[in-house]
């Protein structure tokens, strides 16, 4: 997904953001089977769930990145010293 979110920017167009990315690669099967997710009817309800897990993986990915930043914070303090 990171590579959809960074192609557009080498390209000289407005990136994509990684809701679009990820929206993207939601239209594979596999991807969803791949994530915990069924396939599921094209209703209402299953964009909101698959919305919804959307949602998860974007917080926990953020998580990820804050994480890595204080690491990354305390590794050069660290350095300093």
């Amino acid at each position: 997904m990171e590579t959809i979110v960074d192609q557009h920017i080498q390209e000289g167009q407005v990136p994509k953001t990684h809701v679009e990315a990820v929206a993207q690669v939601l239209g594979s099967t596999k991807f969803l089977q791949n994530v915990g997710l069924e396939p599921m009817a094209s209703s209402r309800s299953s964009k909101a769930i698959v919305a919804a897990r959307v949602r998860e993986l974007e917080a926990e990915v953020e998580a990820e990145k804050q994480g890595a930043a204080t690491l990354k914070d305390k590794l050069e303090d660290l350095e300093q010293k």
